[in-house]
């Protein structure tokens, strides 16, 4: 995909006829001035949602005889305007990457190249309306292709399910033997070639090694210390499809005792990019503090737990796509299972003195498809995607509100 670096690239386009509308590319005078013009950009920028594009501002066309020339816009605000158009204009809000190229003879005009990555959401619409890309111009979609688009939709998220349930059933713990719930999660690429990491995954391990320990130091205190984590992990070990980070003794998919499925974390990364991880201790047991001071041992849910692991797979997500330079949309799934007739820790503490609410399903499993930009700027919304629906079903959701609001990232 074409996106011009300076003036130059964009006046080295027209100059050669190079510059020309298409289904990835179009190029508008300006952002508009008006809220018929901004709506106009906005039905521009939905209709490249479902293949992604970009669209160059600050570049007139002669309709006519379909030639172009450069037409530098002020510069101040532009990218903030077009970011709010993206946002507040389209429905689902449209997540794009604007940037600001300069005019050589005067700074405070230029363009603004604005790029939009094939969106989850897609399609999106405006004013009622769902909008897509034609050979050269956008177009409105009909109710039929619209359709279309939702059941593909619905589709990913089945086979994101499925990758869930496969990896419930490698679960190295047999069912019948099982002290504890486990959580489950799974990573994908959607559109990676099948070896997308597979030089990442197979050369020697530090790079690997240092994304798996960094997410340990999570910018969420509260949660980033349950155990089992990063540390309880030994080196990489090559398996079938990938290399592994795990906390069994000896380095495969299988342990021998309840204190070591305590401590079980396991974590794959595999050749065509994507990320398998279990964990052994979404319940255990919780020694209780009664009223007259007797320990009250409690099987619990810990809910911090899964909040700690749904943050790091996405960032191992978001270092593993920076990596392998990849730039597409991710499936992403969390399980968790051995639910039933517990609540949260969190009610079983001293202080608390209440029973809290009994999760009533022994298992909750949860698929969302994230944007790459929705992965690296908004990490939080997308972690909240996964284990809300878990949180509120135990009552905790606000006591864990802080874990979602926008932070930096992990120290390194």
């Amino acid at each position: 995909m074409w996106i011009p670096r300076d003036e130059h690239d964009i006046q080295l386009a027209i100059d050669e006829g190079n510059l020309a509308e298409s289904h990835y590319l179009d190029a508008k005078a300006s952002s508009g001035d008006t809220p018929g013009a901004r709506a106009e950009t906005a039905r521009d920028l939905a209709s490249f949602a479902i293949d992604g594009g970009v669209l160059l501002i600050g570049v007139a066309e002669d309709k006519q005889s379909r030639t172009f020339s450069t037409s530098p816009v002020p510069l101040k605000d532009l990218i903030e305007k077009i970011e709010q158009i993206a946002a507040n204009r389209i429905d689902p809000p449209l997540d794009v990457r604007a940037r600001e190229i300069p005019a050589e003879s005067d700074p405070d005009h230029g363009y603004a190249a604005v790029e939009i990555p094939p969106s989850p959401q897609a399609p999106h619409m405006v004013d009622g309306v769902y909008y897509g890309r034609g050979e050269r111009t956008r177009r409105r979609l009909s109710d039929a292709e619209v359709v279309r688009h939702h059941q593909a939709r619905k589709r990913e998220e089945d086979r994101l399910l499925a990758l869930l349930h496969e990896e419930i059933e490698r679960d190295p713990v047999p069912a019948a033997s099982r002290q504890n719930g486990h959580l489950y999660l799974v990573a994908e690429p959607l559109s990676a070639s099948r070896n997308v990491a597979q030089s990442l995954v197979r050369a020697p391990q530090q790079r690997l090694n240092n994304i798996l320990h960094q997410s340990n130091y999570l910018p969420y205190p509260t949660v980033r210390d349950f155990a089992p984590g990063a540390p309880s992990m030994r080196g990489a070990m090559i398996r079938s499809r990938g290399a592994a980070f795990t906390s069994t003794q000896n380095g495969t998919r299988s342990i021998t005792d309840a204190w070591e499925e305590r401590g079980l974390s396991d974590v794959e990364f595999h050749e065509d990019g994507s990320i398998h991880a279990v964990v052994g201790r979404a319940t255990d047991q919780w020694d209780r503090m009664s009223v007259s001071s007797q320990i009250e041992p409690q099987m619990v849910i810990f809910d911090g737990l899964c909040i700690a692991f749904a943050h790091r797979i996405i960032y191992w997500v978001t270092k593993l796509s920076e990596e392998v330079g990849y730039r597409g949309s991710w499936g992403l799934a969390l399980g968790v299972n051995g639910l039933v007739g517990k609540s949260s820790y969190l009610f079983q503490q001293e202080l608390w003195q209440q029973s809290g609410p009994v999760y009533d399903r022994d298992e909750y499993e949860e698929v969302t498809v994230a944007s790459l930009d929705d992965l690296v700027n908004e990490p939080q919304a997308v972690a909240y995607r996964l284990v809300g629906g878990l949180l509120r079903g135990l009552g905790t959701d606000n006591r864990w509100a802080p874990e979602f609001t926008k932070t930096e990232e992990p120290a390194q």
